[in-house]
């Protein structure tokens, strides 16, 4: 016969050994529930981050598209004072493109890239420079010449096709 003190101690150990193991399956549960939420918060950041480029990209789309029809209108209006290089002209068929409140900038070039008139709206001018310390034809020149090239090169090939 076994004593008490005995049985007791027995009693004991297991119930530590299974409190061990219970400690051990949930550390081990804990860290893949940990590992889990890591992984949600990282498809939810790439999720957002796609949903916010995908408006971004919309936005410039609609915006480009904006450009191209207002170039569009003035294209065959400007085509005499551009080839007359007619300041005057071209300031006078310009003006209401301002009307927009989005129009902030216009820069009509010929055919060599060459820039001929340029406006932008005096009081994002102002704001700009306070802002950024520099003119906003100095800030964005490389986007400028970028954007200038590639509209004269679809130009040629729409005119080419």
């Amino acid at each position: 016969m076994t004593s008490p003190l005995l049985r007791s101690a027995k009693h004991v150990s297991k119930l530590a050994a299974f409190s061990a193991r219970r400690r051990e399956r949930l550390t081990q549960s804990f860290r893949v529930f940990l590992l889990g939420l890591v992984i949600a918060c990282g498809v939810e950041v790439a999720v957002d981050w796609h949903a916010t480029l995908s408006e971004v990209r919309a936005l410039r789309e609609r915006m480009r598209d904006r450009g191209m029809s207002y170039l569009a209108v003035l294209d065959r209006s400007l085509a005499e004072a551009v080839a007359e290089r007619d300041a005057l002209a071209i300031e006078r068929l310009v003006h209401g493109v301002f009307d927009d409140r989005d129009a902030i900038f216009v820069r009509i070039t010929d055919a060599g890239a060459s820039t001929l008139f340029e406006r932008l709206d005096p009081s994002f001018a102002r704001a700009f420079e306070r802002d950024r310390d520099r003119s906003f034809a100095d800030y964005y020149a490389h986007q400028l010449e970028r954007d200038a090239r590639g509209i004269l090169r679809t130009r040629r090939s729409c005119d080419g096709a």
